[in-house]
């Protein structure tokens, strides 16, 4: 019979330990412990039911005493990744298993196949929740390897552990069935390797392969076949700096990053590669440095992706993107000399129609007695059309104004500013005997000269357009509310009682020169809602309208209230 084994031959177990020093896998440990560490128990709990662990059928306690107790667990494991001493941990954690269980329950009721199951358990729960950790596929790789060799190490010394105590004395009898217990164990950490080296040789997307020192190629698998085109027995024992380009070869780059990772642990590079028989692709490539048990370098692990299909889309995006840019340095200019054209040729054109007035009205009053009737109506006509142009160029005018140069953004009271306005328009509000309608109205930050000009020309609009034998009256409402992104507005409305008009023309009436009624019925240039429209969207809001014949019109102007910038670029 094995005797138990004393504090020191256990000592001598781990007398070689290290920290593992894993870069990655401290990171996903602590998500896992402050996001998923009961998910992450139960996880284990349930395949370790699903694949019918041995060792469950020997445990006599209850369901909540036995989560009680993975839950610790996963503390504690979670918490040595973390903290980056998971070679501590485990010769803690298999010392804290000895002297809890005596040998006999070890020898009897313990087997490989527990170690070996608890190890496909743990694994397990570390891919299960890494999606919800990171999508990128080289971090994930790199966590689940760290993780995959943490696990690994722990079910070594589980098993190394596990008989070195059933170690059998020369006179033992049970030295054929320990001698079989053995070689099943050996099997099993064959398996475990096979398993490991199946999964990274039957990866296709990326290319993963072994370099030596040196930068010789190992080993390869599919994917650095698929991705570089040539076969195993073509490129093993060759070095690497094939796959780069002369111009990139000429500049030492791939001893570089061979440097970069033997200083810095890994080296990351993004660039074209070359195929077997010459051609490019785009690839990102991960070189992390290898090193033995005393922290020297024995190699590197080199995995490259071939993102050609995102680096033609990244270009062509912006190549287009640069596109765009000109095309509105463009628009913008051109938008500019509008502007400027807009203005002077306002200025320019109302010179000779002052003259064409001027003159007109001296003809009239000079010579009106030797005009025959017909004549003097053609020079009422005249003073009536150069009276038109001369509205239309201010209204063009008023146009260009609304879109140039900064808006200075101002807390301005509405209140006050509907006050000025039904000041201005006094003379016809008297008129028309018309009547203005608002409650307390709330205090926004606008441009003031703009805003004045948006409930001028709303409230003339509605004045204009108003039945001959009904008061016009215009009701001014506002109310706040939040949009589906949590975004909050105001709405303004202004609603009046006039001839209205037909719901198919609502875009139609925004447009520059657009006019639903002739010149004969009502006056007007067909700008007025345009500027409206302007000054709304140089707030960033929108203006609609709804209108029904008959019976009046509603207009809808709706902003964001977060708007905190007291200057903004029209």
């Amino acid at each position: 019979m094995a005797s138990r084994k004393t504090s020191s031959e256990i000592n001598n177990l781990f007398a070689h330990d290290t920290n593992s020093g894993f870069k990655y896998l401290p990171q996903y440990a602590k998500y896992l412990l402050e996001n998923q560490a009961e998910a992450f128990t139960i996880a284990q709990l349930d395949v370790a039911r699903e694949t019918k662990l041995p060792l469950l059928n020997h445990l006599d306690i209850n369901e909540d005493e036995l989560t009680s107790i993975l839950l610790k667990n996963t503390d504690e494991l979670l918490n040595a990744c973390i903290e980056n001493t998971t070679s501590r941990y485990i010769e803690l954690y298999i010392k804290k298993w000895l002297d809890q269980q005596s040998f006999s329950f070890i020898s009897k009721q313990i087997s490989i196949e527990d170690i070996s199951l608890l190890s496909f358990i743990q694994r397990n729960a570390f891919r299960q929740f890494i999606s919800g950790f990171t999508k990128d596929a080289v971090l994930t790789r790199n966590i689940l390897t760290e993780a995959d060799l943490f696990i690994t190490e722990i079910e070594t010394k589980f098993i190394k552990t596990f008989f070195e105590l059933i170690k059998p004395s020369p006179t033992s009898p049970n030295n054929h069935t320990l001698h079989f217990q053995l070689k099943q164990a050996n099997e099993v950490i064959k398996h475990t390797e096979w398993q490991y080296q199946f999964m990274i040789n039957e990866i296709e997307d990326y290319a993963i392969i072994l370099l030596d020192k040196e930068g010789f190629i190992q080993n390869w698998n599919k994917g650095a076949q698929k991705i570089k085109g040539y076969t195993a027995q073509e490129i093993i024992g060759k070095n690497f700096r094939l796959f780069y380009r002369q111009e990139d070869r000429d500049k030492n780059l791939p001893e570089s990053l061979l440097k970069e990772a033997t200083q810095k642990g890994k080296a990351q590079h993004e660039g074209w590669r070359l195929r077997k028989g010459g051609s490019a692709f785009w690839g990102y490539t991960v070189i992390t440095a290898l090193h033995d048990n005393e922290g020297n370098i024995i190699g590197f692990t080199k995995v490259t992706r071939n993102l050609t299909e995102r680096k033609f889309t990244e270009d062509t995006l912006k190549e287009y993107a640069e596109k765009i840019e000109k095309h509105n340095e463009e628009l913008q200019r051109i938008n500019k000399e509008l502007d400027s054209f807009a203005y002077m040729a306002s200025h320019d054109l109302q010179e000779p129609l002052r003259k064409i007035r001027t003159f007109s009205n001296i003809i009239l009053s000079r010579e009106k007695e030797n005009f025959s009737p017909e004549a003097a109506n053609y020079f009422d006509r005249i003073i009536l059309s150069v009276n038109r142009m001369q509205t239309l160029i201010d209204s063009l005018l008023n146009y260009s104004r609304a879109g140039t140069a900064q808006m200075v953004l101002e807390p301005t009271d509405l209140n006050i500013l509907i006050q000025d306005v039904k000041k201005d328009l006094s003379e016809v509000i008297w008129e028309k005997r018309a009547v203005i309608v608002y409650n307390q109205l709330p205090t926004l930050k606008v441009h003031r000269l703009q805003f004045h000009q948006l409930f001028s020309n709303l409230i003339e609009n509605a004045i204009k357009y108003s039945h001959s034998d009904v008061n016009p009256e215009i009701k001014i409402e506002t109310v706040n509310f939040f949009n589906k992104d949590e975004k909050e507005f105001i709405r303004i409305t202004v609603e009046d009682n006039g001839i209205g008009f037909e719901q198919q023309y609502a875009a139609d009436i925004f447009k520059l020169f657009q006019r639903l009624h002739g010149k004969s019925e009502y006056s007007g240039t067909g700008i007025g809602l345009a500027i409206c429209k302007k000054i709304v969207e140089n707030h960033n809001g929108t203006i609609t309208a709804v209108g029904q014949p008959g019976k009046g019109s509603t207009f809808i102007i709706e902003m964001p209230l977060d708007n905190n910038n007291t200057e903004a670029e029209v």
